[in-house]
């Protein structure tokens, strides 16, 4: 089996599962400063015009939204809607509505204090992207 479709089920099948630990053993609700980073890209597409973007995602019980334009990194944007997980150290989220083929960011990290690091691949029928993430926690002024 291809190892990128390996992971693509195993995130939205641990996201759809309906099981999630409570969010408040670690990782906090609330507001997280985002930064992507663009790490492979087909050559199908014209290059990408910018290979970072950042923005804020909100993170509520088991869902939440986010505020980040990935066009100039993508070529496409994302719905804001997301959906969210958290094990003992280790987050998995997925931007977007779902589906195998449909552009969806399947993001996986592992948080420490007030930050949470990893990777995210597009979900896509070809041509999709891969890279690393930053998000770091918003705390109140």
């Amino acid at each position: 089996m291809n190892p990128r479709l390996s992971i693509t089920v195993l995130l939205i099948t641990g996201l759809s599962c309906g099981r999630r630990d409570s969010p408040s053993a670690g990782l906090s609700t609330g507001p997280w400063h985002a930064t992507f980073v663009l790490d492979s890209a087909s050559t199908l597409h014209p290059p990408p015009a910018q290979r970072a973007v950042d923005g804020e995602i909100t993170l509520d019980d088991s869902t939440g939204t986010h505020r980040i334009d990935f066009t100039p990194m993508l070529g496409h944007s994302l719905p804001s809607q997301l959906s969210w997980r958290q094990t003992a150290d280790s987050l998995a989220m997925r931007l977007g509505p779902g589906g195998s083929d449909d552009g969806t960011l399947l993001i996986s990290g592992v948080y420490a204090a007030d930050s949470v690091t990893g990777s995210w691949m597009e979900s896509a029928y070809c041509c999709g992207a891969s890279g690393h993430f930053v998000l770091r926690r918003r705390h109140a002024a």
